[in-house]
């Protein structure tokens, strides 16, 4: 994690700094937030089900993670109202620059076709299989069954220029 807020703080910032011509420091691109989730349909039919991704975003995340409930019924979904959903879990700070490294680090390298999404202020990456992160190879034979999850990047400065965006995610080596 030091490495990389490093690497973000005194590298990368001098560098956009140097690329986009800004006279202050205060508008240089940021990530803002990472948010995780996952909505599995085996929650709907069995709520125990939903004790795994719980536990595995607790370990990924080293914090607790909240669930998500349906706000009304839905017939066409068999969905009640207040029945599980899912699970997310929110990162900021310290424990986003955690994730955030050991994301680039171990997890982009190998993945293939990675689904990438990219908005003016948001990236989502779409993970097929959350058992690849290094946390979680130790606990490999505890889950009945692999399952994916949601990684929204919300960045911040950005100003609706996707040229902006481009140059923070290549610096921070995410693939575009």
């Amino acid at each position: 994690m030091k490495n990389f807020y490093f690497w973000y703080k005194n590298i990368l910032t001098t560098d956009l700094i140097y690329k986009l011509n800004l006279k202050n420091p205060l508008c240089i691109p940021k990530i803002d937030g990472i948010c995780l989730n996952v909505c599995l349909q085996s929650i709907v039919e069995n709520p125990k089900t939903i004790l795994y991704s719980f536990l595995a975003f607790k370990i990924l995340t080293y914090q607790v993670p909240t669930l998500c409930k349906a706000k009304k019924s839905l017939s066409s979904f068999n969905l009640r109202k207040n029945m599980l959903l899912g699970v997310k879990a929110n990162l900021r700070k310290k424990s986003m620059y955690n994730f955030l490294s050991l994301f680039v680090l171990f997890v982009l390298p190998t993945t293939k076709n990675l689904p990438l999404i990219s908005k003016t202020g948001c990236i989502s990456i779409g993970i097929k299989n959350i058992l690849s992160f290094p946390q979680l190879s130790y606990f490999h034979s505890k889950f009945f069954k692999s399952f994916g999850c949601v990684i929204n990047i919300n960045l911040c400065g950005i100003n609706n220029n996707p040229l902006l965006s481009k140059l923070l995610l290549t610096g921070l080596q995410l693939p575009l």
